[in-house]
């Protein structure tokens, strides 16, 4: 009997105004909103899966991945009339500024900030911090996350620790587009002492409307996770 489990899963706004979502590693769900109603646009599945559409409302989109071993029902709701995407932050005191910014940006391109610090100024670690927000994206709690410090490569280094993160530090919008096209990257680093705020918005959304290309990265990505699993052995 399969097991029932809430799936982690990514999203991103395509060019089309359709929402791909990337359901773990059992395929993939695409809908949109056409101003009335949630629609379906396309399901596909992995191999080794099979995809089922369980019920289409005009608010919500319920679809069932099943392997031999795994069952995961996967939800796209609308709120306010468009696809949110739940995107957990944090920082430490140098990418405070650079934070508080970030989450007016997520709010203003309809998605929902989770803010787990820090809030004030005061000097603190970031490592504790950075790991949350990972483990937040891995257990899907959030479906992306976001990082910031002075530079932010140790934020970077510190969620990359948690397994199934992957990091990318993006302080230029190409490093951007291809840690999402070739990295399929689920959290995001800046730099709050180096990229002003104009720019971090524009790596923002553009980090998350860059869908993953698959293909032969997909095959790379999944080497990635390969080392993971070969770590937890030991």
């Amino acid at each position: 009997m399969a097991s029932s489990d809430r799936p982690r899963t990514e999203s991103v706004q395509s060019t089309t105004g359709s929402t791909v979502y990337s359901v773990e590693d059992a395929g993939t769900v695409t809908v949109a909103f056409d101003g009335t109603a949630l629609n379906l646009v396309d399901s596909a599945a992995a191999a080794g899966w099979t995809v089922s559409v369980n019920s289409v409302l005009a608010t919500e989109i319920e679809v069932d991945f099943v392997s031999s071993d795994r069952h995961l029902r996967f939800n796209a709701e609308i709120e306010d009339g468009a696809v949110r995407v739940r995107v957990v932050i944090g920082a430490d005191h140098a990418g405070l500024e650079l934070k508080g910014h970030l989450v007016a940006e997520l709010r203003r391109l309809g998605h929902e900030p989770v803010d787990l610090g820090t809030h004030s100024a005061e000097p603190v670690d970031y490592p504790p911090i950075c790991a949350d927000v990972g483990r937040a994206v891995v257990t899907g709690t959030a479906d992306r996350g976001i990082v910031l410090g002075g530079s932010g490569q140790g934020e970077q280094i510190a969620a990359n620790k948690v397994h199934g993160v992957r990091a990318a530090l993006c302080n230029d919008l190409y490093t951007a587009r291809l840690s999402r096209e070739h990295n399929d990257a689920n959290v995001l680093a800046m730099g709050g002492r180096i990229v002003a705020a104009g720019l971090a918005s524009e790596i923002l959304e553009l980090w998350l409307a860059t869908p993953f290309e698959g293909g032969r990265h997909a095959r790379r990505v999944a080497q990635i996770a390969d080392i993971e699993h070969q770590q937890q052995e030991q």
